[in-house]
């Protein structure tokens, strides 16, 4: 059974009013949980508490930032920004959405005082740095990119959920679960090491292309439904090992992550910022771990497992090391 997940709505409120209702029917229309606060027309400390035991009990976080920086408490720090910093400490997987034309918003929904436009500027800045961020203008362009964004967000990152009770799995079928786990492991492993023992010819050289394809969600406001559409990326074989090589720095269970190496995709703007939410195929995944492989960059261990089995752990070779630091760091300027 499906799971429902409850998601965190956070913005200011008189002048987001229409896209909050927005965010929250779009979750609604996923067959999912909204949460928010609009039961409080003010929040005060003894709110922003009960507030955070909210946050704690939802899978996701929205945050919807528009042009005013909101209700301040005694230390000049707005509410929405005491809540995205706590569900950041929280680890909860955080859905930012900033307004990227300020001044085409309308005067009644700015702030007028220049401290609090200082402190609204710093806090877009904080959101922004070191995370995807979706920029949005208008309030249908917002809600096709929550819808899109939040799809993505519990495909990629999938939270504890809810679920009727009745409908939970017993401990048998657990078991029989865990079972087949660590039966797949076991057969994964051991092609691993027979692909690692191999040795294969007429391998690629590493300045060969090879393509990356990926699909992603668009809104189409004609059809007023989110269309999957396709795309590829063609990078060297070099560099794809510098996008990949920091995964497996230290051993790690598994594969290539597939939402990690999107994400660097995304900073290095290989694929553009709106398609931030892009699925790559797993398929080629597969292709960029087994040959790097072959070049001898990345090897595994296999680790007797807790309750039985084995686990695959896969780190850089000291070949691997030795490539990352040639390929990756910056060289001197040659003198004229």
């Amino acid at each position: 059974m499906q799971k429902k997940y409850q998601v965190f709505i956070s913005s200011t409120f008189s002048d987001l009013i229409d896209e909050r209702q927005d965010a929250l029917k779009s979750v609604l229309d996923m067959g999912h949980i909204p949460s928010g606060m609009e039961a409080f027309p003010a929040v005060d400390l003894e709110q922003f508490e009960y507030i955070k035991k909210i946050i704690d009990e939802c899978d996701y976080y929205i945050l919807i930032v528009g042009a005013r920086y909101g209700s301040v408490d005694d230390a000049g720090v707005s509410f929405t920004e005491k809540e995205y910093h706590y569900a950041v400490s929280t680890k909860k997987t955080v859905l930012a959405f900033l307004h990227n034309d300020l001044g085409s918003v309308p005067v009644a929904k700015t702030d007028g005082d220049k401290g609090l436009q200082a402190k609204l500027e710093t806090f877009r800045k904080i959101v922004a740095k070191g995370r995807l961020v979706q920029f949005w203008s208008a309030r249908e362009d917002l809600r096709s990119k929550v819808i899109v964004s939040l799809h993505k967000a519990m495909s990629d990152y999938p939270a504890t959920g809810w679920m009727r009770a009745d409908a939970a799995a017993s401990e048998d079928l657990l078991a029989q679960i865990n079972k087949l786990r660590v039966e797949n492991e076991d057969l994964r492993s051991k092609t691993v090491l027979e692909i690692e023992d191999s040795d294969p010819e007429n391998l690629a050289d590493v300045d060969s292309t090879f393509v990356i394809r990926y699909a992603y969600d668009a809104y189409s406001a004609r059809a007023s439904s989110i269309q999957t559409l396709y795309a590829s990326v063609v990078l060297s074989w070099k560099a794809i090992f510098v996008l990949v090589a920091p995964q497996f720095r230290k051993p790690r269970s598994g594969g290539i992550h597939g939402a990690k190496v999107r994400e660097l995709m995304c900073e290095n703007r290989l694929i553009p910022p709106e398609r931030g939410a892009a699925q790559l195929f797993q398929v080629d995944l597969n292709t960029i771990e087994i040959q790097l492989r072959a070049y001898g960059f990345i090897s595994s261990e296999i680790v007797s497992g807790m309750v039985g089995g084995a686990e695959q752990y896969t780190q850089l070779t000291s070949l691997g090391r030795r490539r990352q630091l040639q390929w990756s760091t910056v060289n001197a300027a040659t003198p004229e």
